[in-house]
């Protein structure tokens, strides 16, 4: 499937960076932005879909926050 559109994947980045921000608030933002955008470039033309562009970000971004708090959590994958 061909790449989502640059401004799709900015406003889906920047939605998440501030979801993440919040959830994360003892991460500087800075660090936060720029651990959301290294992991929206690791996915970007990955994604099969673009609306799984988002989850997977989210989720990617916000494994490697927590990992930076001290808290290590898998990511795994759901069954079908």
């Amino acid at each position: 499937m061909p790449t989502p559109p640059s401004s799709a994947v900015n406003e889906t980045a920047d939605a998440v960076r501030q979801a993440l921000a919040l959830a994360h608030p003892t991460v500087a933002a800075d660090v936060v932005t720029a651990v959301v955008y290294q992991a929206a470039g690791e996915l970007v033309g990955r994604s099969a879909v673009p609306a799984d562009f988002g989850r997977l970000l989210r989720r990617r971004a916000n494994a490697r926050l927590a990992a930076m708090t001290g808290i290590l959590t898998p990511i795994r994958t759901a069954r079908p």
